[in-house]
């Protein structure tokens, strides 16, 4: 099967190959092969509750970013001036069944034959 595991982001998959490590959440459990025979870690279930534990509470934790002080917002350099136009813009209707739907064009262009 294949899928995420704490032991391969700690350990990464190819270590666990070169260790010829045997990984076993369920039982929380590592066995690994060494010049004296096999050898196990096992780990503590009551820590590792605790360590989840901690780890969500963590993440339910509301970050609060600081206030910053009047007048120094940094959103107020985003607003920028409207570009005007520079001459007198004419409205046409794109079509004669809806003549709401216009367009704006500048009155001082060159007509395109």
């Amino acid at each position: 099967m294949k899928f995420p595991s704490a032991y391969n982001a700690i350990l990464k998959r190819p270590n666990l190959w070169t260790l010829k490590a045997m990984v076993s959440s369920y039982h929380l459990m590592v066995k690994f092969s060494t010049t004296n025979g096999v050898r196990k870690i096992r780990g503590n279930q009551t820590v590792a509750r605790q360590c989840f534990a901690a780890k969500l509470q963590a993440e339910d934790q509301v970050k609060i970013q600081p206030e910053l002080p009047i007048g120094l917002d940094a959103r107020d350099d985003l607003i920028e001036d409207r570009v005007q136009p520079s001459d007198e813009l004419l409205e046409i209707s794109l079509r004669k069944k809806n003549p709401h739907q216009t367009l704006k064009i500048g009155s001082n262009l060159n007509q395109v034959t």
